[in-house]
């Protein structure tokens, strides 16, 4: 179990309460990787799905490193590692910082061993775009937050379409 997991147990950070899990003060739910699939899959093949996608990615972006910030304060070298690491523990995959210039409000992020893309892949096959607009619009709210102004996210690689890991650039 990731150190990070057991403190948010440990801190009540997470917690189960009259059939309620609450993450960070908030309701959760738990859904399997081939529901969320599907859901994406639909959503891609909408006329508006990947900016429903985007959309509700970056408010829980924004939403959940405020909440982090408020605990933890406005150290943003911080804030990147326990989002990182809030993230890995959701079950997308393994998150990686690999590029955060914060004076130029630029982010490089990969996603390794993605639970999501990689189904998505085995289930419709190879993808000819990325896929994953909600994380990439988690990275944009997110982003929006540490660098203290809009940011967008755009993925560049992604699983779904046969690259090795998923990348994330925040401009």
């Amino acid at each position: 179990m990731p150190e990070f997991f057991k403190k948010a147990l440990f801190s009540r950070q997470l917690y189960y309460e009259k059939g309620r899990l609450i993450i960070a003060g908030r309701p959760g739910v738990l859904v399997p990787s081939d529901v969320m699939v599907f859901y994406i899959h639909e959503l891609l093949n909408s006329a508006k799905g990947k900016k429903i996608l985007y959309d509700s990615g970056y408010v829980q972006g924004k939403k959940a490193l405020d909440i982090i910030k408020g605990k933890m304060g406005a150290i943003k070298t911080k804030l990147v590692k326990l989002g990182i690491e809030t993230l890995s523990i959701t079950g997308w995959g393994e998150f990686k910082a690999k590029v955060i210039d914060l004076k130029k409000g630029y982010g490089v992020f990969h996603l390794y061993n993605p639970s999501v893309a990689e189904m998505y892949r085995n289930k419709y096959g190879v993808s000819k775009t990325p896929m994953d607009y909600y994380l990439a619009g988690l990275f944009g709210g997110a982003g929006s937050v540490l660098m203290g102004e809009k940011k967008k996210c755009i993925e560049t690689k992604c699983v779904a379409k046969g690259d090795p890991y998923c990348e994330f650039v925040i401009k």
